[in-house]
């Protein structure tokens, strides 16, 4: 029973145990407490001068100060006394200064101090740390249904490899919301955090929500604030045009006043906990998986009950809140970047920071055309009319071209450097086997194939001018010659050699001056 203190409830037993005429000993062990206690409490009864029934009418906390123990009071000295003086002082520095830290304060303190025995630093962190309590006073927001929507990008990013031969990762950044009212909560994953990339993300939440709040807050992220001012802040166009598209408030917090946003902060520390541990020793080759992971854990986190008896996030979400958001508009909002350009000539223009390269009909060259592009799709105009349109690329200096955008030439340029031996035996197998078995042997005849595809694209030239059949035809006459080119079945179809007798190529040799005779070798 040492060192039990007496309750409230324990000292009025024992004034009603006194006026029964219990004795001390019985009072002792139905109360819990020591006879020792017991009779210092019947000491300060009696020490009083006030009847039994005097002192049961007093209320709790006169009694208290009657049979408790006063605390000790604590007089500080004068040496504290001169230091809580400058307390508030140094914690305003603390607060205010980048850089400061307790010993460098704790430094010039006792550098400056006119104290023959100043504080040493863990005393000095101590007073200094026990104020910054008591002047941190927390007020409780309580959030109505639907009401808001806080959003903030979480501190540690996720990654996936991009180059499976290297190694090489690609950062990403996730995008946290939360609706406090409820603790419902959305993440997102995006490559980086231009305009485009964060408004794209922030519908997608909407999209998940199902439903529009009636604002959103955020601190003051450059994709949302131009200028900051306490009172009446810019929000930025891109801010102002999404806004206007859901029809919801946008709101930014006060600078570097986290609590503004308390319920996403929070979020934020929980999807470390529940989302990013169970992601960290795992592997992800491309954005749309690691999007794909984070929805399931989100999936989880969301439907996971706080107690068996507790409805989960989702189920409170669905209850209170889910009827009380604005319904989303048609189609969803889209970020748009325009910009006129003028069409080189390569029949090309670049989009984005990511310099990417989209094709235009060859025949606008070095005319001016308006490009107009969002995280999906690249659209190209020349005089109002739509000229071109792709899938949005994210490859650096990468080029997205349609081969009917390119002139014949290059068209035809580009088809011989997609031509492999197979292509080429394939196309001389429909003209006649004699065909394909020259075309083989040209093919054979190279130390390196590739050095005979010009020869193989001259005979199914030939094919085209001449027909199949006299290609054929001339390969054949040649087919048991010890060597062949694209030169010989070239000269037999331009002399019409192919469509004569086999036997009458060989009946009599030209004549001509260039010719000995048997005299010369006499």
């Amino acid at each position: 029973m040492a060192n039990v203190k007496a309750t409230m409830t324990d000292l009025k037993l024992l004034l009603r145990g006194l006026k029964k005429n219990q004795s001390q000993r019985s009072l002792s062990k139905q109360l819990g407490i020591s006879r020792s206690s017991i009779k210092m409490y019947v000491d300060r009864i009696k020490s009083a001068g006030l009847s039994l029934d005097a002192i049961e009418q007093l209320d709790d906390k006169e009694l208290h100060a009657l049979l408790r123990r006063p605390n000790r009071e604590y007089l500080p000295d004068e040496r504290r006394k001169r230091f809580d003086a400058i307390v508030p002082e140094l914690a305003l520095k603390l607060g205010k200064a980048r850089y400061k830290n307790y010993e460098l304060l704790w430094e010039q303190y006792c550098k400056d101090a006119a104290e023959e025995n100043p504080y040493g630093y863990t005393q000095f962190k101590h007073i200094i740390q026990e104020y910054l309590k008591s002047q941190d006073y927390v007020y409780h927001n309580v959030y109505e249904p639907g009401f808001q929507l806080q959003v903030d990008f979480a501190g540690d990013k996720l990654y996936y490899i991009k180059n499976a031969k290297t190694g090489e990762k690609q950062a990403v950044y996730v995008l946290c919301c939360c609706l406090p009212a409820t603790s419902f909560s959305f993440v997102y994953a995006m490559t980086d955090t231009t305009m485009e990339k964060f408004y794209h993300g922030m519908s997608k939440c909407l999209e998940y929500l199902g439903g529009v709040p009636v604002q959103v807050k955020s601190d003051n992220m450059a994709q949302y604030v131009k200028r900051y001012d306490r009172y009446e802040p810019a929000m930025t166009e891109a801010a102002t045009q999404w806004g206007y598209h859901y029809d919801t408030e946008l709101i930014n917090t006060r600078v570097r006043k986290p609590r503004d946003k308390g319920a996403v902060e929070g979020f934020v520390y929980k999807a470390y906990q529940r989302i990013y541990a169970q992601m960290e020793d795992e592997v992800y080759y491309s954005l749309e998986e690691i999007n794909a992971r984070l929805y399931d854990l989100l999936e989880e986190y969301n439907h996971t009950r706080f107690k068996k008896d507790f409805p989960s996030r989702y189920e409170r979400f669905i209850e209170l809140e889910k009827e009380t958001l604005y319904p989303l508009p048609q189609s969803p909002f889209v970020f748009k970047y325009s910009k006129t350009v003028n069409i080189s000539s390569n029949y090309h223009v670049v989009v984005g920071k990511e310099q990417h390269m989209y094709s235009v009909p060859y025949k606008y060259v070095n005319q001016k055309a308006k490009v107009v592009y969002d995280i999906e799709a690249v659209e190209v105009y020349v005089n109002f009319e739509r000229i071109a349109t792709h899938k949005r690329s994210y490859v650096a200096r990468g080029y997205t071209t349609v081969v009917e955008h390119m002139p014949p030439n290059h068209q035809a340029y580009k088809r011989s450097q997609e031509y492999n031996a197979a292509y080429f035996l394939e196309q001389a197998a429909y003209a006649g086997e004699a065909t394909k078995q020259i075309v083989q042997r040209i093919l054979s005849g190279k130390s390196f194939v590739q050095q005979s595809y010009n020869s193989c694209q001259g005979i199914l030239s030939l094919k085209r001018k001449y027909g199949s059949e006299r290609l054929e035809a001339a390969c054949m006459r040649i087919i048991d010659a010890p060597t062949v080119n694209y030169s010989m079945v070239r000269n037999i179809l331009e002399k019409g050699l192919d469509m004569q007798e086999e036997s009458a190529l060989y009946k009599s040799l030209p004549e001509h001056d260039n010719i000995r005779g048997a005299a010369h070798y006499q």
